[in-house]
């Protein structure tokens, strides 16, 4: 079956059939599959040789391989429906909001954090997201390209099925080094969505993150600190077959104005030392070439 008649397919399927077959095959994947290096690299230098981290690794690719469906998401039949992606926590957001300072929205990748965005709208959130420029044009050019050629069959297909988790809308942003379009959203009281790991940033505060020094970013921290936004963390983590993915949105974090950018970071990275001790399959950094090196200092995502 080619490509396109299998996109056809997929897209005429229920959502929950989707994610059924989606689990399955990371199941697969990780079972007979190749397992890829930097993922075996990452975690053998994080937790050591052993048993444990062979199962652990093996659980990774499987993540990484069903989560793969996260992309084509907000385009599948019944994703409209909040019905499918309970949310938790959002009477924390209200409140926040309700000090009209606007409110930083803090994930990590981790887990279907490319998911929050969408679900937050669907359930009549207007979040403006910060999404990486490279991401976004790389999204777009494929766009622009599959939209203009092939057949009509193809066409018809694609824009029924094209990626839209990596794309900007409307009212997103691009992450660049003009962070004034940032601070115009939260003075008109909106929840801007920012990721606090991400390893292109201009400035990075090192924080022990299991067991290792971590390079956060703290762009975040300083925004919040000139602004007062209120910061909530925020996951989007694997649910029931029913409801595939939860969005909790958790309590705001300390931000000390007079404290420094490095040690205001170090709530948040608290926060995700916790999850990835719980779950550390569901870090997607994993498949990194180096998820410990040295960070780049980018101009084009200083903020994460």
């Amino acid at each position: 079956m080619g490509r396109v008649a299998r996109k056809a397919v997929v897209a005429g399927l229920p959502l929950s059939v989707l994610c059924e077959l989606a689990r399955l095959r990371g199941r697969a994947y990780a079972r007979f599959g190749t397992l890829p290096g930097p993922i075996r690299a990452n975690l053998l230098a994080t937790f050591g040789e052993g048993p444990e981290t062979d199962r652990l690794a093996r659980r990774a690719y499987a993540f990484s391989v069903r989560s793969r469906l996260r992309h084509l998401m907000p385009r599948l039949r019944g994703f409209d429906d909040p019905v499918h992606w309970p949310l938790i926590g959002r009477e924390r957001l209200d409140e926040a909001l309700g000090q009209e300072r606007g409110a930083i929205l803090l994930t990590a990748h981790l887990a279907y954090a490319s998911l929050i965005g969408p679900i937050l709208r669907v359930h009549g959130i207007p979040v403006v997201q910060v999404a990486s420029k490279r991401l976004h044009e790389t999204a777009r050019a494929r766009q622009a390209r599959y939209a203009t050629t092939g057949s009509r069959f193809r066409r018809y297909v694609y824009a029924r099925t094209r990626v839209t988790a990596d794309t900007l809308g409307p009212d997103d942003l691009e992450a660049s080094l003009d962070a004034r379009p940032i601070f115009q959203a939260l003075a008109r009281n909106r929840a801007v969505f920012l990721v606090g790991d991400g390893q292109r940033a201009l400035e990075f505060a090192p924080q022990p993150l299991l067991g290792k020094p971590f390079q956060f970013p703290t762009g975040f921290a300083r925004i919040a600190m000139a602004t007062g936004a209120p910061v909530l963390p925020v996951f989007a983590f694997e649910g029931t077959r029913r409801h595939p993915v939860v969005v909790e949105i958790r309590a705001p974090l300390v931000i000390d104005p007079a404290a420094s950018a490095a040690d205001n970071v170090a709530g948040f990275a608290r926060i995700l030392d916790a999850e990835l001790r719980r779950a550390p399959h569901l870090w997607q950094k994993w498949a990194n070439a180096r998820v410990w090196g040295i960070p780049r200092r980018h101009a084009v995502d200083p903020h994460g």
